[in-house]
């Protein structure tokens, strides 16, 4: 398996960990569990892993960014998570034709960023 085939398996790994996460702990709107942190440990580890070892295509690097960006809110460091969204450019991510998957990362970091009002062009 090549470098890039494993920091592709570190991202997905990284993302089905939050997402199971999630599920057993669903966000309430203000409220940061207090196991949080600890249990997102290793969702981070695999996600910046993947990221700092540099191997990663740009937009998977980007969907690594979201991802890592969605586990930081979830922890309630709301911060690193705005941070990491203005270092990806969000507003000026492709969402005409590109995959579903892509736009509900992309999506779920417009819920998470605030943006409620965004409209996307499309032209």
């Amino acid at each position: 398996m090549s470098v890039w085939n494993n920091d592709l398996a570190e991202l997905l790994l990284g993302e089905s960990k939050l997402e199971l996460y999630l599920k057993d702990n669903p966000i309430k709107q203000g409220v940061t569990p207090p196991d949080a942190k600890p249990k997102l440990s290793e969702v981070k580890k695999h996600l910046i892993g993947a990221l700092d070892r540099g191997n990663l295509k740009q937009d998977f690097a980007q969907e690594t960014n979201l991802i890592l960006a969605k586990c930081y809110y979830v922890e309630g460091d709301h911060t690193r998570a705005l941070n990491l969204y203005s270092k990806v450019d969000l507003e000026k991510l492709q969402l005409v034709g590109v995959p579903v998957y892509r736009l509900r990362i992309i999506a779920e970091s417009y819920a998470t960023k605030g943006e409620g009002t965004f409209i996307p062009n499309v032209h």
